[in-house]
């Protein structure tokens, strides 16, 4: 009778060992993909709800007055650090003009053109305008020049600069430095036919 009890039992276990099996195997290919897929639709749909609540946001007056607002302040910021193509020329006479009140020797300025100019052609684009300058100063009026040149607006980047030293007793020493400015790019309209 023992016989027939370990043949049941050892029946019973395979059973149970392959049931079991069956049911990992279920559970790994099969429910958790589900469950991670529930998951991913969880937070589509919790992203959906927050654009949709932008959304209505964004279409009250209220909001819409702030954003306007936003967008002034955020172009006014814009224009002290770019200026049109048109003011380019401007700024060269600001630019002497201020190597004039820190009276500068020698002075000389140059523009020079950018290669990648002209690749950028879209409205929005933003370009960069180099500008050479050359000039004899003394320490106490280059820092000036600089301190001058960096509350300019549009603000005027130091690129690099290069004092050579005077080779005779005075103090005045020849500079000559490249600046930069961003410069907003203007297109022309291009009709199609």
């Amino acid at each position: 009778m023992k016989q027939e009890y370990k043949e049941y039992l050892v029946r019973t276990m395979k059973a149970w060992g392959g049931l079991s099996l069956l049911f990992l195997l279920i559970i790994f290919f099969v429910i958790m993909p589900q469950h991670e897929r529930k998951k991913q639709l969880k937070k589509q749909l919790a992203e959906k709800k927050q654009l949709h609540q932008q959304a209505l946001k964004a279409s009250q007056e209220e909001t819409q007055i702030m954003l306007n607002k936003e967008i002034d302040s955020l172009r006014e910021d814009l224009r002290k650090f770019v200026t049109d193509s048109q003011n380019t020329a401007n700024l060269t006479f600001d630019i002497s003009r201020i190597a004039n009140e820190n009276a500068l020797g020698s002075f000389n300025i140059n523009s020079r053109q950018n290669p990648g100019e002209a690749s950028m052609a879209d409205n929005n684009s933003v370009g960069q305008q180099q500008i050479e300058v050359a000039f004899t100063a003394d320490f106490n009026q280059f820092a000036s020049f600089l301190n001058s040149l960096e509350r300019n607006r549009p603000i005027v980047f130091i690129d690099k600069f290069i004092i050579t030293r005077s080779n005779k007793q005075s103090q005045e020493h020849l500079v000559k430095m490249t600046l930069s400015v961003f410069v907003k790019k203007t297109t022309k309209m291009v009709t199609k036919q």
